[in-house]
């Protein structure tokens, strides 16, 4: 998996991007899910800052996401000092003011066309890592679970769970593979693939289709979006093709998840009503189960509304109730204070968000998105991959707009997070020639 050339490539990159990727990735996961130290996500999301010693870096504010950046920096500054309470700072110091700090860090790292073959070669390598993970946590992990016959949770490659049951991170896995596929499948449309894409693409869909993480359906769609050329849409083999792909893709997933992953009183069912389950479990509005901690995604929103826009909209509507206070923002409701529940309230991105840093944080955060996004499709590419990384970048930012209503790992998982890193450190306007 990795040549001579491979290794002189990732010397180029001075072993410091290597060593975040690998210990984001790789080794924070296991550390704290096998050896139950989640300590460990603290260094995850100390390890970014060492990105200040990458070399090749731009002048600050020479490109206007960093200005950008800059300016989310001094609203949550404004927000940990005058709405975050006291014993919520630290917290808030590593959800919120490090990471971001790494983003503007990110931003600046401009690479050459060898030094993106080599992140793209470490990615892989990072991918071939996933599946044996994989393979030990279906047959082995997730049966020995003590609170489900059959915990799907604990599913996550290297990118960490919850040894006690009830939360993982397979929706970050999910994310990075697909990442990578799209960059794969890049390359072969550019038939400039080989032999370790194609099989580095059979172990992502191996790895996929033993995870219950229904998202990937959507997702799939945009790694079609990202990897065709705008002007192809217009051509009719492009719109058939895609849309064959898709359907029979789509017809695919939902039938190996009804036939493996139904069970309990939807064990047998057939697709029509798997799908329906789906649909009902998604549009929940009123799901709060204090005994098993359980909010549905609809439900979480409409907490918020209800605690927030129900009589008027306050100052804490627009800037928020401070830094991670979505992490006690059931704490004045008696039921679930009676029940001594861990439940949360903010039980996805976007609700987390909308306690933390309000309606204008939120606005603030999809203006950012948009300016990426409309930067990323102006982008000019000089190499190859140049071109694969501005269509994983197309990816990961479509699929940013809906991971907020799906979960919560893009915030609060920092192995998660480093995909927005990379999202940054890989797609700078500027390059160097070499």
């Amino acid at each position: 998996m990795m040549t001579n050339n491979s290794l002189a490539q990732i010397k180029s990159l001075n072993y410091i991007i290597p060593f975040f990727l690998f210990f984001n990735f790789i080794v924070v996961g296991i550390v704290a899910s096998y050896l139950n130290i989640s300590q460990m996500y603290w260094a995850g999301a100390l390890v970014p800052l060492l990105l200040v010693l990458q070399p090749n870096k731009t002048r600050l504010f020479s490109d206007n996401i960093q200005l950008a950046l800059f300016c989310w920096l001094v609203y949550l500054g404004f927000n940990w000092l005058f709405l975050t309470g006291g014993s919520l700072k630290a917290i808030a110091i590593k959800d919120y003011i490090i990471p971001s700090i790494s983003l503007l860090i990110a931003s600046r790292i401009v690479l050459s066309n060898v030094q993106l073959s080599a992140i793209y070669k470490l990615i892989r390598t990072i991918v071939f890592i996933q599946l044996p993970f994989v393979i030990s946590q279906f047959f082995i992990t997730a049966r020995a679970s003590n609170t489900k016959a059959f915990d799907w949770d604990l599913i996550s490659g290297t990118f960490g769970f919850n040894p006690q049951g009830g939360g993982g991170n397979s929706a970050g896995l999910l994310l990075f593979l697909c990442f990578y596929c799209t960059m794969a499948v890049k390359k072969i449309r550019l038939k400039r693939a080989t032999q370790l894409d194609f099989l580095a693409i059979i172990f992502s869909m191996t790895s996929v289709l033993m995870m219950e993480t229904k998202i990937v359906i959507v997702l799939v769609i945009f790694i079609v979006i990202a990897v065709v050329e705008p002007k192809e849409f217009l051509k009719p083999k492009i719109i058939l093709g895609s849309s064959l792909f898709i359907t029979v893709f789509v017809v695919g997933m939902v039938a190996n998840y009804s036939s493996n992953f139904s069970s309990g009183s939807g064990k047998g069912q057939s697709i029509t009503e798997y799908v329906i389950d789906i649909g009902n479990d998604y549009s929940k509005t009123d799901l709060v189960d204090y005994s098993s901690g359980e909010v549905s995604r609809i439900a979480s929103i409409t907490i918020w509304m209800d605690n927030n826009l129900s009589h008027r909209l306050t100052v804490n509507s627009l800037v928020g109730h401070g830094l991670t206070s979505s992490k006690y923002a059931n704490v004045n409701n008696s039921e679930a204070v009676i029940f001594a529940s861990p439940v949360s309230f903010a039980s996805s991105q976007l609700s987390i968000y909308l306690w933390d840093i309000g309606l204008l944080g939120v606005f603030i955060l999809i203006a950012l998105l948009l300016y990426k996004f409309l930067s990323l499709l102006q982008m000019k590419t000089v190499g190859l991959y140049d071109k694969t990384f501005k269509s994983g970048g197309v990816f990961l930012i479509l699929a940013i707009t809906i991971y907020p209503l799906y979960s919560t790992v893009l915030h609060v998982n920092k192995i998660t997070f480093s995909i927005l890193l990379l999202l940054m450190i890989t797609t700078s306007k500027d390059k160097i020639s070499k």
